[in-house]
């Protein structure tokens, strides 16, 4: 499915039936990526998928862009699907999305589950993850379209800093940290539940930052276990 948001088209999964639950990526995942915790999902809440601009079947751009514009498609495609009230699950890059949406539009999210998350990123995003990965690299001799889209979504966080924000959210939530995550390390997160009021937090043990595709069961029984209370 897609929908078009100011010339932008955006890839969507929608599926299952109950309340809604609209996942949110990192950087380098589309919708397909949370194959692993889709089932479980849909066996008690309708639950929708999207693809950031640069990712996945959605549009891919030919300029910068930040990261606004991604919590104004989530938005978009909320008032597309008819959705007054939704709980946001998301990791990495889609956690700082869903930060903005709850800090923005409080009465439209139910609950959160953010992992892996930063309000704000001591060095630049881009440059982390250029550190952390020689994938990068060899992205860049081999699928030049690729890499350009990478670089473009992770600049689009530099200089992001939610922190002010946070006390707006409303919306019970729960911080997820994974062990082992040197890109967005555990203080970042610890620092998130410190400034949003009515939150909790977890601790995944033996993931790095990739936590759902590194520990998808344990993912899903930690958000399932909290959306459902």
């Amino acid at each position: 499915m897609e929908f078009t948001f100011q010339d932008y088209r955006i890839h969507y999964v929608d599926e299952g039936q109950g309340d809604p639950v609209l996942l949110l990526n990192g950087v380098y995942m589309t919708t397909r990526s949370w194959d692993g915790v889709v089932d479980a999902f849909t066996q008690q809440y309708r639950l929708i998928r999207m693809d950031f601009i640069d990712q996945g079947l959605s549009q891919w751009v030919d300029k910068a862009y930040d990261i606004d514009l991604q919590a104004e498609i989530v938005l978009a495609l909320l008032d597309h699907l008819g959705i007054e009230k939704v709980s946001l699950v998301a990791t990495s890059y889609g956690s700082v999305v869903a930060q903005q949406v709850a800090s923005s539009r409080p009465e439209l999210v139910s609950k959160m589950v953010i992992s892996n998350a930063a309000a704000h990123f001591p060095i630049s995003f881009h440059q982390s993850i250029l550190s952390l990965s020689t994938v990068f690299d060899s992205m860049a001799w081999l699928q030049p379209r690729m890499f350009g889209a990478l670089t473009r979504i992770t600049r689009s966080i530099d200089g992001v800093d939610v922190r002010p924000e946070l006390s707006k959210i409303t919306c019970p939530t729960l911080v997820v940290s994974s062990e082992f995550d040197n890109l967005t390390p555990k203080y970042l997160q610890l620092e998130i539940l410190s400034l949003i009021p009515d939150s909790q937090y977890a601790v995944i043990m033996g993931a790095g930052h990739v936590v759902v595709y590194e520990k998808p069961h344990e993912f899903t029984r930690v958000a399932l276990g909290f959306l459902a209370h």
